[in-house]
């Protein structure tokens, strides 16, 4: 009748649910029970190869052996006189270059993405070579994009029983994430995660996701980063627990502090030089003792967040990339993950 009458209060509000049948309201207080309601948010997910063009006109070829399978490459590298010279050779343009870039692209759309998708629960829309567009529940949208830009770069991997070629560690993707809420104009939000992909190549570099969030107030707030920050970010977030309040150690406020200090320290030129980057560093120290969660953030824990912050600090400056999105990222995922305004 109305897939929105999957939550509580869509009842109250809907005049034309009073008279639909008790034993289907009963059914839905019994999943409440059991499942919880389901988040007010959703993830969408757009990503696209880094720099296919140019693969395809034989920019930047690789050699021979990162073509060849890692165990055949062993065999002639050991037992044979010029293996190595192969291995080391720079393949040259041809059709079979075109054929092998389509096949790879083919195989990487029809069987890896799906399986992947499939196993974190997410809904393909469509995968077209590097083109892939997907929605997924809000906490494992993350998850599953890093998994996809993985597998894109293996030179070889297993789907099943079949052993199939990849483009190997020179390749990458880029990704746009939106979390929305399920009211927002789905027309919008798939403007703003093409809007966050393009964002993710052009100006955090490729080799990067950006994320958007969509309040239903209509704000939204965007950050991007490295896919070899995320991991940092995962173990942040661990400590915020946003869906289990049993498990938090650093109260939610700890987010909105970091914000503003960031702001603080920032300098109008935008360049981060010292003493500012050590009195930032300083300053997540003396919060992290302020917002410690019912006391349950022991001395480890606190020398462990400060060093992913110093960590991802450095990372962000080394990278070219603006320091106040380490914020923005952890306050966005917080909110997306938690479901609530």
């Amino acid at each position: 009748v109305d897939i929105e009458l999957v939550y509580k209060h869509e009842w109250e509000e809907k005049e034309f649910a009073k008279s639909l049948s008790d034993v289907i309201k009963e059914k839905f207080k019994k999943l409440w029970n059991e499942l919880g309601e389901p988040s007010k948010y959703y993830a969408i997910l757009m990503m696209d190869g880094d720099r296919i063009g140019k693969w395809l006109i034989g920019e930047g070829l690789p050699n021979f052996g990162e073509f060849l399978h890692p165990l055949f490459k062993e065999k002639i590298k050991n037992n044979w006189e010029k293996g190595i010279e192969l291995i080391n050779t720079r393949r040259i343009l041809s059709p079979s270059h075109h054929i092998a870039i389509s096949r790879i692209l083919k195989d990487f759309s029809l069987y890896k993405v799906p399986e992947i998708v499939e196993r974190y629960d997410g809904l393909l829309v469509y995968a077209g070579g590097d083109d892939i567009l997907a929605l997924f529940p809000v906490d494992k949208v993350l998850d599953a994009a890093y998994e996809i830009q993985e597998a894109f770069k293996e030179s070889f991997y297993e789907v099943g029983e079949k052993v199939l070629m990849g483009f190997g560690e020179k390749a990458s993707m880029s990704a746009g994430i939106v979390f929305a809420h399920y009211k927002w104009p789905l027309y919008d939000v798939l403007e703003k995660v093409r809007d966050a992909e393009k964002m993710a190549k052009n100006k955090y570099g490729r080799d990067a996701f950006c994320i958007t969030f969509i309040k239903r107030s209509g704000k939204h707030l965007t950050a991007g980063a490295k896919w070899d920050f995320k991991g940092k970010f995962d173990e942040i977030l661990k400590f915020l627990s946003p869906k289990n309040e049993n498990e938090r150690k650093v109260s939610h406020r700890f987010i909105y502090d970091l914000i503003e200090s960031i702001r603080e320290f920032k300098k109008e030129d935008e360049k981060w030089n010292e003493p500012y980057v050590s009195m930032l560093k300083s300053d997540i120290k003396r919060l992290l003792k302020r917002r410690n969660y019912k006391k349950r953030l022991t001395e480890n824990d606190k020398n462990k967040l400060y060093e992913l912050f110093s960590s991802l600090i450095d990372d962000y400056l080394n990278r070219g990339l603006p320091i106040e999105d380490i914020g923005l990222i952890i306050k966005i995922l917080y909110d997306a993950y938690r479901g609530e305004e």
